[in-house]
């Protein structure tokens, strides 16, 4: 299910489109070369929760500094 948690109430949203997943692949996979040759940190595509002061959200493309993706845990949710 995909869902997220937006001032105070859960939003679920239906699937993703073909369009939209090559849509947001792409410069995922940019960003994610990039990162990969500059050692910069790491970049999610889709189905990746995020949870910020207030609202918990599944963002299409996220970018971690190297400093915050190496305090990442193993089978972390």
């Amino acid at each position: 299910m995909k869902a997220e948690f937006i001032n105070g109430e859960v939003i679920i949203h239906s699937p993703i489109t073909d369009e939209h997943e090559s849509v947001s692949f792409n410069p995922a996979s940019l960003l994610h070369f990039h990162t990969v040759v500059n050692n910069s940190g790491r970049v999610t595509h889709e189905k990746l929760m995020i949870a910020l002061t207030r609202n918990n959200y599944e963002p299409d493309i996220c970018f971690f500094s190297g400093a915050k993706a190496k305090k990442f845990k193993e089978g972390q949710k």
